[in-house]
């Protein structure tokens, strides 16, 4: 009986052996089919999102060069505008400091980018008038009062919270409205009572408190210097702008020193304003001896109250 069993095991092994190699092959073909499909969807979709962003992209650099170009467009003009006034009849930073407020600066940076961006121009007025003072000794002493209340100003507005400066905002132009509208006034009673008064001490003393006010925000400030002038005496009006635009030189250039250390001066906003303010401030110092400063002075004061009253509005009516 033995020799009979064993054949029989034997097919039965075989049989096993053959079932297990076609199972084997069908898992096999089973993985390639899906790897072919995803690798094939995974390369449409990548095209597909890239050609997106790049559409995008594109579109969104386009609007962002035609809006910067636009603005710094707008920049030269007031700069240009405001260098002219400067050295006409002054408030040349009532129109400047706005115009970079509605370009998106902060009232901080602003205001230290329209210091900066007048800068060249009060230099180039003061070039034009050059001819019209001389260096004497009561220059002098007002430079070394406007360096030093230059740089007190500034210092006092890099101390100042953004917060507080902008809800300052509408007093500051209002104040500088103020003294600009009766400010001729002012210095006519002063030449009156300059006869009576004396000493280079108390004009530094009050050049200081000025430089201080321009070093800080600076509208008005032209009047103000106008009004010490007359105080020690001065009475010829083309001396008088020719001092006034090289002590704001002096007043701004400290200020601006501190202001571009600590990076509060936006670079393009800046050159923009500073190109047109070069342009306005040579040439509205040429052209000033034949234009009535009055006139410019009436337009001045509108413009400096409207804006005055349109940010205390904006200011306020956001703080209750």
């Amino acid at each position: 009986m033995t020799p009979c069993c064993e054949p029989s095991c034997k097919r039965v092994e075989v049989e096993v052996e053959v079932e297990v190699v076609v199972e084997v092959e069908v898992e096999v073909e089973v993985v390639v089919e899906v790897e072919v499909v995803v690798e094939v969807e995974v390369v449409v979709e990548v095209e597909v999102e890239v050609e997106v962003v790049v559409v995008v992209v594109v579109e969104v650099l386009a609007l962002v060069v035609s809006a910067a170009v636009s603005t710094l467009f707008l920049l030269f003009l007031a700069g240009l505008v405001g260098g002219a006034l400067n050295a006409v009849a002054g408030g040349g930073s009532f129109v400047a400091f706005p115009a970079l407020l509605f370009s998106g600066l902060s009232p901080v940076i602003a205001n230290a980018t329209t210091a900066a961006g007048l800068l060249p121009a009060s230099f180039m007025s003061g070039f034009a008038y050059r001819k019209d003072f001389t260096y004497d000794r009561l220059f002098l002493v007002l430079a070394a009062a406007s360096t030093v209340g230059g740089i007190l100003g500034a210092a006092i507005l890099l101390g100042t919270k953004e917060s507080t400066f902008e809800l300052a905002l509408p007093i500051l132009l209002g104040f500088a409205s103020l003294v600009f509208t009766f400010g001729g006034g002012v210095i006519g009673r002063l030449g009156k009572l300059a006869q009576n008064t004396g000493g280079l001490f108390v004009v530094f003393l009050v050049q200081v408190v000025i430089a201080t006010y321009g070093g800080y925000f600076g509208g008005g400030m032209g009047i103000l210097m106008l009004a010490t002038f007359a105080f020690v005496g001065l009475t010829d009006i083309h001396r008088m702008n020719g001092m006034k635009s090289s002590l704001a030189v002096l007043i701004n250039g400290a200020a601006v020193l501190l202001f571009a250390v600590t990076h509060k001066v936006v670079l393009y906003p800046w050159l923009a304003v500073a190109l047109g303010g070069i342009t306005g401030g040579y040439f509205g110092a040429r052209i000033a001896r034949r234009i009535a400063a009055t006139k410019v002075r009436r337009f001045v004061i509108v413009y400096a109250w409207g804006m005055t009253a349109y940010f205390a509005w904006r200011t306020y009516a956001s703080h209750p």
